[in-house]
């Protein structure tokens, strides 16, 4: 466009010189043309002079020598003014030619400058009309493509928007099964505390029981001693005779005694013997049941453990998820900016290219008016 430019200065400025000279050349004309009219102006105030003083004098010898006076000398001007004219034709007939011939030729490369600056002209708006037209297909096509982008990024915007939603929810489901299993972990520890301390009731009930076990041997041993002994008193008082009736007697119910108190003692053997059965059965299960809670509370504990890294994990994607919706946020608004920025373009380019189609019509019909001036010259 700058080269177009420049180009016109220059064909005008070599153009300008010769229509100046052109119309100082008609001004000449014109002011011969002028000085002629002015003449015959003067032989018709001269003549209607004649005719006003033919009107007014009532002399006619008067009037007839003013008359030769006047025709003498209205004969003389008229020569003078054909002479004069004939001379004033001639030199413009002259100048005509002279200036005719010289139009002619400065219009001839007028139109020659005029015609390669309207060819440069055309190909360049051609050329600007392609580049123009090319330009607005790009521009349509990255207009589409950002659209899509823009539509892209914004249903990622809302996808991430509906990700945080869930992350948060997430978090708050892992903080409610956190509290769940350390409240698990707390409700274990004190059945495991319970466990252990049954466990140490156990043991001293075994004791007990052991106790009574020793009780229950030490009361049979006394039995069966003082059934040995009831058994002698019983021989004793046999060699005794009558005399140791009486203390046969007693004798027999201190073995009856006796034999009473081993039977109670092998009762009670027995219930011992039962209930240490039971103990060591129930601290069997208090053990199994004490390793139970024990894992229970190992695996509560790294259920907890578990819970506690997971809500820092799902915490952290929570913040990652808010900021990624954050940048979708910014960028689908950068993007839409740029989406307006492309239809401004667009708009403009569109412009332009009308613009361009308006020069090209003008060079075209500049091209029809050289050519008519290359015919007329």
């Amino acid at each position: 466009m700058l080269q177009n430019r420049k180009l016109a200065i220059v064909v005008w400025s070599k153009s300008l010189l010769p229509i100046l000279f052109y119309i100082v050349q008609m001004v000449a004309i014109g002011v011969g043309l002028n000085a002629t009219y002015r003449s015959f102006t003067e032989v018709d105030r001269v003549y209607e002079s004649i005719l006003e003083m033919k009107k007014l004098t009532s002399d006619e010898k008067k009037l007839a020598e003013k008359k030769d006076i006047v025709e003498d000398n209205l004969s003389r001007l008229n020569w003078m003014i054909f002479g004069t004219t004939i001379v004033e034709m001639g030199i413009l007939l002259y100048f005509l030619g002279s200036v005719k011939s010289g139009i002619a030729e400065r219009l001839g490369q007028i139109a020659r400058d005029l015609n390669q600056f309207s060819g440069e002209i055309a190909q360049t708006m051609e050329l600007q009309e392609q580049n123009t037209a090319q330009q607005a297909a790009a521009v349509n096509q990255t207009t589409t493509t950002m659209d899509e982008l823009s539509a892209s990024s914004q249903q990622s915007a809302e996808q991430a928007g509906a990700a945080a939603i869930e992350a948060n929810q997430g978090l708050s489901l892992a903080e409610s099964g956190l509290k769940a299993v350390e409240n698990t972990e707390s409700v274990m520890s004190m059945l495991s505390s319970k466990v252990n301390e049954m466990q140490v009731q156990i043991g001293n009930l075994t004791e007990k029981t052991n106790q009574i076990g020793n009780i229950s041997k030490l009361v049979a041993d006394l039995a069966s001693q003082t059934n040995m002994l009831a058994l002698n008193a019983a021989v004793e008082a046999v060699r005794a005779g009558e005399h140791g009736k009486g203390f046969s007697v007693v004798a027999q119910e201190i073995r009856k005694l006796a034999d009473q108190s081993k039977a109670s003692t092998a009762s009670i053997d027995d219930l011992v013997a039962d209930i240490q059965m039971a103990i060591d059965s129930t601290v069997m299960v208090t053990q199994e049941g004490r390793r139970t809670v024990e894992h229970g509370v190992t695996i509560a504990r790294d259920t907890a453990e578990t819970f506690r890294g997971l809500t820092e994990a799902i915490d952290n994607i929570s913040l990652s998820v808010q900021q990624i919706s954050l940048n979708a946020k910014q960028q689908a608004l950068a993007i839409q900016q740029v989406v307006d920025t492309m239809s401004n373009i667009n708009y403009t380019a569109a412009q332009t290219a009308t613009s361009i189609s308006q020069v090209k019509q003008g060079s075209e019909k500049l091209n029809h008016m050289i050519q008519s001036l290359q015919k007329m010259v």
